[in-house]
């Protein structure tokens, strides 16, 4: 309950100060009459006989004038008085009156402030302790009233508090008054917890008084606390995160010239952690994710900083390496080894183990190696530069790397363009069957670059799909593809001849990839039966299940599906058996070989007798000598696709007999090389 400062007292016994009043007039008139009296009977002793009677009748008169001019005057002024007082009377009742429910107001404004309100005299005596203060420190306003202020205070801080508290307050300054800082407080149970001081001075008669709002900070800190751990360090592994790699980093890289030394960033990924994600749901992934975190740790000094820097990115920085850049890179490279080596080891997540593979960049730095988000991507390049030759291995920054980054920036920002300003072409090459004869063509697109030329698509089909612009490309390529057989509907030679297309992972993956498929159909005019998507095995991992709903959709509408690239990816027979296919297409890479490597003639074989169980057609790409015809057609093939029948291009021209073959141009597709 807040207990305020005394207010003004109320007096009672106005009625007694009325009757005394009137008390004292009448004693007042009385004496006056005896001394009126008294002077006339001195008068009278000394008057004549005939005097006498003339001077008491005149003394008589003026008495009673007298007495009356005088009982009125005192009368009067006695009323005006009464009148005065009662007006005051009133008047003072109705300001104690005010000031009551003022106190009462300030009460319970103050009882139901949120912080909480302590008021000390000028020796730091608690005067008044409100609810919120109560419930602050755990003390009743009982326990805490008319007591030393310092006993909210913990015990190391109190003699300095008291010399603020009475030295400083009696002299009405000190660093206390009118200013807001952080203190520590001591509650009943003896726990300190944060405050937020403000003291202000009271005017008083009776001496310096002060008020202090105190607010506890507990949550506050622990709020910021959060904020920081969510800033600079990763909810999942509790390492730090990129910003605090960064900061870190900076402050190593500004003290590189005062200490010397060399010292390392490593950039580690996890080869394979979206199938793990995919293929044994997120918590899996994140187990995985807190036991490599583990790991690293284990593998470095408490000085290096380990931290996740994104998805299933770890980074690593070694400081006080040796002064020598070689024998820092072999520290370097010993370290990654042994690191890889370490990681490289079975998991066992939840229960079952688990196999995964990592790459690894790294890129030395001393004094005046750059900013540390320069040297974080020169790492970034050796890792992916590590994932492109294979994975599981180590690679160093190289300059040439930065410089290929560069060139592949340059590209991604062309092909941009390229899509708006229509530099793209396609070419299409023929497809036959076994006696040679045309049954149709796969559609190959081709980039005519305004200074480059013809820039070949291992160039910029990868980093079509890396940037997601192969989902814009491919819809380029198929309107212009069902253009073209809406204008075979009316050609004799080609009305019959299939168009195929590829579809990329990204492309197939849009919600409303069937739905504008359709529409594209039905824009162009070009029929669905003369259509076929070529997919790749790779689609099949991940969500294979609405991979199989949409091709199911997709064949429902005549719409031809071959699988292209086949024993090259995920092959999975249960899922070949659940696919609504029409065509299978043997890799280039078994056919060139076949002559020559048994192995590869063995799958070319194995892959025909098994399209002949399923009822599918096969067709084998990259036939370009007549032996290789002649050997898969006695497998069984009958469908064929390369340089012998034809080289992509511009116009879909139709194969000539056989033994008069001519050569043509060179071929690019969606994905690969044209076959």
């Amino acid at each position: 309950m807040w207990v305020g400062l005394p207010g003004v007292g109320r007096t009672t016994g106005a009625a007694w100060r009325q009757r005394a009043e009137w008390l004292l007039l009448g004693i007042g008139l009385i004496v006056m009459a005896l001394l009126l009296a008294r002077s006339h009977e001195r008068q009278w002793l000394l008057a004549s006989r005939g005097e006498f009677d003339a001077l008491r009748q005149f003394s008589r008169l003026f008495h009673v004038t007298v007495f009356l001019v005088l009982s009125l005057s005192l009368g009067g002024a006695l009323f005006w008085l009464q009148r005065r007082r009662q007006r005051l009377s009133r008047l003072i009742s109705v300001l104690r009156r005010e000031r009551r429910d003022h106190d009462r107001h300030m009460a319970a404004v103050l009882e139901h402030v949120v912080d909480g309100i302590v008021c000390v005299d000028g020796d730091g005596v608690v005067l008044a302790f409100n609810s919120a203060a109560s419930r602050l420190f755990g003390y009743a306003p009982a326990e805490i009233l008319g007591r030393d202020v310092a006993m909210l205070m913990p015990l190391r801080y109190r003699r300095r508090y008291q010399g603020e508290l009475r030295n400083g307050m009696r002299a009405g300054i000190g660093s206390v008054i009118g200013s807001r800082r952080e203190v520590r407080g001591l509650c009943k149970g003896g726990r300190e917890f944060p405050l937020m001081l403000a003291v202000s001075r009271l005017p008083d008669r009776a001496g310096p008084r002060f008020i202090g709002l105190l607010r506890d900070m507990s949550e506050t800190r622990r709020v910021e606390a959060r904020i920081r751990q969510l800033s600079y360090y990763d909810a999942l592994t509790k390492l730090p995160n990129r910003n605090l790699l960064l900061d870190r980093l900076a402050r190593t890289l500004q003290a590189a010239g005062e200490v010397g030394g060399c010292g390392a960033l490593f950039s580690i990924d996890i080869d394979d952690f979206k199938s793990i994600n995919d293929a044994r749901g997120h918590g899996a992934g994140d187990l995985l994710l807190c036991e490599v975190a583990q790991r690293l740790r284990s593998c470095v000094r408490e000085t290096d900083v380990v931290a996740r820097l994104a998805g299933d990115t770890f980074g690593i920085m070694l400081a006080g390496l040796v002064a020598d850049k070689r024998e820092a890179a072999q520290q370097a490279h010993d370290l990654g080894g042994r690191i890889l080596g370490r990681l490289s080891q079975i998991y066992r997540i939840e229960g079952e183990e688990v196999h995964s593979a990592f790459s690894m960049g790294v890129a030395l730095f001393d004094e005046g190696a750059g900013s540390a988000e320069m040297l974080l991507a020169h790492a970034d390049m050796a890792m992916h530069q590590a994932k492109q030759a294979g994975g599981g291995r180590l690679c160093f920054f190289d300059p040439a790397m930065q410089q290929l980054a560069i060139e592949r920036a340059a590209l991604l920002a062309d092909l941009h363009q390229a899509i708006e300003a229509d530099q793209l072409r396609l070419y299409y090459q023929v497809q036959v069957d076994g006696e040679g004869c045309a049954t149709g063509f796969e559609a190959l697109v081709r980039w005519q670059h305004p200074q480059r030329g013809m820039v070949p698509p291992g160039e910029f089909i990868g980093l079509a799909e890396e940037s997601g612009l192969i989902v814009q490309m491919g819809r380029w390529v198929q309107e212009t593809a069902c253009a073209r057989l809406a204008q075979w509907a009316n050609d004799p030679e080609r009305c019959n001849l299939t168009m195929s297309v590829n579809v990329s992972v990204r492309q197939l993956r849009q919600a409303d990839y069937v739905e504008d498929l359709l529409t594209t159909l039905a824009r162009t005019g070009a029929p669905p039966r003369c259509l076929k998507l070529e997919l790749t095995e790779s689609m099949l991992v991940g969500d294979a299940g609405d991979i199989i709903r949409k091709m199911q959709q997709i064949k429902a509408y005549g719409i031809g599906i071959a699988l292209d690239d086949f024993g090259t990816g995920y092959s999975s027979l249960a899922y070949l058996a659940r696919l609504p296919l029409e065509q299978l297409k043997i890799d280039r890479s078994f056919v060139c070989n076949i002559e020559v490597d048994e192995v590869d003639a063995m799958i070319a074989q194995t892959i025909v007798s098994l399209g002949k169980i399923l009822g599918l057609q096969v067709v084998a790409e990259g036939v370009e000598t007549q032996a290789q015809w002649a050997r898969l057609a006695s497998y069984g093939c009958t469908g064929f696709q390369g340089f012998l029948f034809g080289r992509p291009g511009p116009d879909c021209i139709l194969p000539v007999p056989a033994g008069e073959l001519p050569g043509i141009g060179v071929a690019c597709r969606i994905g690969m090389t044209g076959a």
